[in-house]
């Protein structure tokens, strides 16, 4: 984690030096994982994420309608464990989560607005959880997004397969609020 936490600190302290700007975005993130079944299990096991995220970037390249765009949305949060119908049972964990993942993204601009349009991005995706009664996990993967930029939010879909683990995935949902 130490190491991790060094690089993170190293790539914002590069943004600073190499680009003339860096956009800071404050948002939330709702993710839900789906761990693979194991067969002493009923139902496959579900974790439901709830996340505050701070994301800055910095754009890499602009063009005359676009622009391509590196980020760190980091986030941190609570996690719920769930069964397959979303069902919390007794004394179910609730625990600490954080998402670190690195993304690029491809933004494109609507029309002659400056300010709406989509964009599409791929990344990795490093995520730990913590359970009371647990010591902890972790899992890691490439990260596939989307979504459309308003005047004031950018509203996205993420999907992450993990390569640790098969049959192990995350979708999501972020709402980041824009800075101009």
């Amino acid at each position: 984690m130490k190491k991790i936490f060094f690089n993170v600190i190293l790539i914002c302290i590069s943004f600073n030096v190499l680009c003339q700007e860096i956009k800071h975005n404050f948002g939330f993130v709702i993710s839900d994982i789906s761990f693979p079944k194991r067969d002493y299990q009923k139902y496959r096991l579900r974790s439901t994420q709830f996340h505050a995220s701070y994301k800055p970037s910095v754009v890499i390249k602009e063009f005359s309608k676009a622009s391509l765009i590196v980020s760190v949305p980091v986030s941190i949060g609570f996690s719920v464990l769930t069964n397959k119908n979303m069902e919390r049972s007794a004394g179910a964990p609730i625990g600490i989560t954080t998402h670190l993942p690195v993304v690029c993204d491809y933004n494109f601009v609507e029309g002659n607005s400056e300010n709406n349009g989509a964009y599409f991005g791929v990344g990795f995706d490093y995520f730990t959880f913590l359970f009371p009664e647990d010591r902890g996990s972790n899992s890691y993967g490439p990260l596939l997004r989307g979504g459309y930029h308003f005047d004031i939010a950018t509203i996205g879909l993420f999907y992450k397969k993990s390569l640790e683990t098969k049959d192990m995935f995350t979708i999501g949902l972020s709402i980041v609020r824009r800075n101009k």
